[in-house]
């Protein structure tokens, strides 16, 4: 495996936790534990209505950042490969058609009502702008494309409550809803740790 920026990918894995399904450990953990720190929690990972913000109104803005942070790191990785700048500007352009045409089938392209697509997707918009504790984070980071991809494709809850559905059933409603919240996430995470264990990484 090539040398990458690790504060790169753990804040990007961040980035992803919540989108991914941390928001949800929150609210459910809000419900199961009524307290006002867990109500301030809760409300963070909910958008806010247009005055001030929230954390939740963060994320989105996070991860443009981050696909900017890393291009210099990644151009500068493609010069030392003696990659010519006209093969790097075809690069960006495919890089950009992928993820824009990507993010537009999740939102409906296929469905052929173009008066409804949503053709600025935050794929699009990732195209088009470019230690021990962080190690959770940085295996979310490493394939942030392949788990927001993957959470469309594969039905997480479903599998979630085969698995955890059991035991959640016999807890409090509030509980058993955080142990099935908080289980989809582990197993979007373990899905991610078997890739990252054998250096598999989706890259457009």
């Amino acid at each position: 495996m090539k040398k990458r920026v690790l504060s790169i990918d753990v804040l990007r894995g961040y980035d992803m936790f919540w989108i991914t399904g941390g928001a949800g450990v929150f609210i459910a953990l809000a419900k199961a534990l009524p307290s006002p720190v867990t109500d301030f929690l809760a409300q963070q990972v909910e958008h806010v209505d247009w005055i001030g913000f929230h954390h939740h109104d963060l994320i989105f803005p996070l991860f443009l950042f981050l696909a900017g942070a890393s291009w210099p790191f990644s151009l500068a990785s493609r010069r030392s490969r003696g990659i010519s700048t006209g093969r790097i500007a075809l690069g960006i352009l495919r890089r950009f058609a992928i993820l824009f045409v990507l993010g537009a089938m999740l939102f409906g392209l296929l469905s052929f009502d173009f008066a409804h697509v949503r053709f600025n997707s935050i794929l699009g918009r990732i195209g088009f702008g470019w230690t021990k504790w962080a190690f959770f984070f940085k295996v979310i980071g490493m394939n942030a494309i392949t788990i927001y991809l993957l959470q469309w494709a594969w039905s997480f809850p479903t599998f979630g409550r085969k698995v955890f559905g059991g035991v959640a059933g016999l807890l409090p409603e509030a509980w058993g809803s955080l142990l099935l919240v908080s289980g989809c996430l582990l197993l979007k995470w373990l899905v991610l740790l078997f890739l990252y264990r054998r250096k598999i990484f989706l890259r457009v």
